[in-house]
């Protein structure tokens, strides 16, 4: 637009000096034109000077012009490197903010590692548990029919007297050293608070051998003389006036031996009890999570209530530790369940006793 403007001008400049020129020519007397040459090379000069000012001006016009593109096109590289620098922070961002969610959902629950060793532990616990329980269950039984002798059944009762008495000797002795009397039966063998005791720990040797005579004297030493079995009216007589005591009986032991057993420890390689019981393995990880020093501290974990950021859970963490609660709420509810059955078992059995009270039957 500027190039066109000035274009127009030096055409305008010709037709002035055309005119100029023009001017110059002068008629003389005669009527013949006469030429100021003088006239027409200064007009020429002028006309050259103007050409020459032109010139510049195009080229200084032509500098503006390459100067102002210029600061266009940097203005417009300025703009995209700011676009491009904006998108670039905003990706690293945006991975930044993913990276760190993704650490956090990778953050392990600040107890997993103890949860794991005692729910390990407590597998090998509930596996000595059941076997200790079943093998119970099996003497008993054993005792209860006279199965292992060819004792007569008086015999037989007195014979199981007999061994409940010398392990209450045998407790005593231990218990009081040489201080105390040998023919007097430990105290602690009627003590029914070191069986349901719930310190949530692992009997000793001493408490074990205590809480095994406890239940044996629960349970009681006769052996039921076994009528004969010949014929249908005998075989009556033996199922319930046989059978049906030593069933009952054995119901009785099995809740017994089922509490007892929950507190005693695994049993090492040398027979001696090294490793803790049932009991104690869930009291520890109830501690850990509430009501002790260490349960305080891992609700301040949980609720990021403690002084240190560093120690704060992420919500991934504190949904697995949900879970953990959750998975340890699942074993207490199927222990609870399990003792539910074993509670029906006696009450069915004691309305049977009633029932044959009542009716005879």
């Amino acid at each position: 637009m500027r190039l066109r403007q000035k274009s127009k001008k030096l055409t305008k400049l010709g037709l002035m000096a055309s005119l100029f020129f023009s001017a110059c020519i002068n008629a003389n007397a005669t009527g013949y034109p006469v030429a100021d040459l003088t006239a027409a090379l200064g007009l020429l000069q002028q006309t050259e000077q103007a050409v020459d000012q032109f010139r510049q001006s195009v080229k200084e016009w032509t500098k503006q012009l390459n100067a102002d593109i210029a600061g266009t096109s940097a203005e417009v590289d300025a703009l995209n490197n700011g676009f491009a620098n904006s998108i670039v922070r905003q990706n690293q961002a945006l991975n930044d903010v993913f990276n760190n969610e993704l650490k956090m959902q990778m953050q392990p629950s600040s107890d997993a590692c103890s949860t794991y060793s005692v729910s390990n532990a407590l597998n090998d616990a509930m596996c000595d548990f059941i076997s200790s329980v079943a093998d119970a269950s099996q003497t008993r039984v054993s005792n209860f029919l006279n199965q292992d002798t060819t004792y007569k059944p008086q015999i037989a009762s007195q014979n199981n007297a007999k061994n409940i008495l010398d392990a209450a000797y045998k407790i005593q002795k231990e218990a009081t050293g040489e201080s105390g009397d040998p023919q007097k039966p430990s105290d602690l063998v009627v003590r029914a608070d070191i069986l349901l005791g719930s310190q949530g720990d692992t009997y000793d040797a001493l408490t074990t051998q205590s809480t095994k005579t406890f239940n044996n004297i629960v349970v009681g030493a006769k052996v039921v003389t076994p009528p004969p079995n010949k014929n249908q009216g005998d075989g009556l007589n033996y199922v319930d006036n046989y059978l049906r005591p030593t069933a009952i009986r054995a119901i009785a032991a099995n809740s017994l031996d089922t509490i007892r057993a929950l507190r005693v420890g695994q049993k090492g390689e040398d027979g001696k009890i090294d490793s803790p019981s049932v009991m104690q393995l869930m009291q520890k990880f109830a501690d850990d999570h509430f009501g002790t020093p260490e349960g305080d501290e891992w609700l301040k974990k949980v609720t990021n209530t403690q002084k240190s950021a560093d120690d704060f859970m992420s919500d991934s963490a504190v949904l697995r530790s949900i879970a953990q609660m959750q998975a340890y709420s699942n074993s207490l509810n199927m222990m609870r369940y399990r003792s539910e059955l074993r509670m029906e078992t006696i009450q069915a059995a004691l309305l049977t006793l009633k029932n044959k009270e009542v009716y005879g039957n």
